[in-house]
């Protein structure tokens, strides 16, 4: 039986309780964001690529459920553009912490754990590190390293585009393409505007605002779904590798 949905908001109580009998024990945690995503999109175009990549990861792994992804996540350097929402990191890992542990009472045997917004990668994976311990009878996955991700994602770019050399890191061309396959009424084009280019990824400590005033990280220009598609395809692939490792 396949059931009418992966995620787990979708699903009747009785639903789910047969699908854990039926052997769907493995359910993937995931989070997002509600932060500015530049003068072109709304601010919660992380947790929509993130449910967009779960989704597509439920289906390919298969026997797969997801949890609701987290919209909020650790975004304190977006804070000076107006509309970010941010929670401490101890309040979002307890948080996660607590979904998990409701899973795994449940029947859950499997966490796979992955976000789409780099200030929640590491608190996830000391939760995961975390439960991992405190439950040893389990199994805990991870795909939760931000540099290899953006290698990921400057590798396919840079398919797609040889000529050009900045990172993308914010709101650019990345993001903006993933959200073009989505629903890309949801992009004001006629807003888009590139932001700063960067040789390499920064490490922000402050406002994002000082290194971008747009609060753009990247180029935006040549975003669109055959690019979103190619990034999909891309990390999908990627995350699946890191739970296999």
């Amino acid at each position: 039986m396949n059931p009418r949905s992966v995620f787990l908001e979708d699903l009747t109580s009785p639903e789910i309780e047969f699908l854990i009998h039926k052997g769907w024990r493995q359910v993937i945690l995931s989070s997002g964001s509600m932060e500015q995503q530049g003068p072109h999109m709304p601010l919660d175009v992380d947790t929509a690529v993130a449910r967009e990549i779960a989704r597509r990861l439920a289906h390919k792994l298969g026997h797969t459920l997801i949890a609701p992804i987290i919209p909020v996540g650790c975004s304190d350097y977006h804070m000076s553009f107006s509309g970010t929402l941010s929670v401490p990191i101890e309040t979002f890992k307890s948080y996660q912490t607590h979904m998990a542990k409701s899973l795994i009472h449940h029947g859950f045997q499997t966490l796979l754990f992955t976000s789409f917004h780099g200030g929640n990668f590491k608190p996830s994976q000391e939760v995961a590190e975390a439960l991992q311990l405190e439950y040893p009878q389990i199994t805990v996955r991870t795909a939760l390293n931000l540099d290899e991700l953006f290698r990921v994602v400057k590798s396919t770019l840079d398919q797609q585009f040889p000529d050009r050399s900045p990172y993308d890191c914010h709101a650019a061309c990345c993001i903006t393409s993933l959200q073009s396959c989505i629903n890309a009424e949801r992009i004001r084009a006629d807003k888009v505007e590139n932001g700063v280019d960067l040789l390499r990824v920064p490490e922000i400590t402050g406002d994002l605002r000082e290194l971008s005033p747009n609060g753009v990280l990247g180029r935006v220009d040549g975003y669109g779904p055959e690019v979103g598609e190619a990034l999909y395809t891309s990390l999908t692939e990627w995350t699946i590798e890191c739970w296999q490792m």
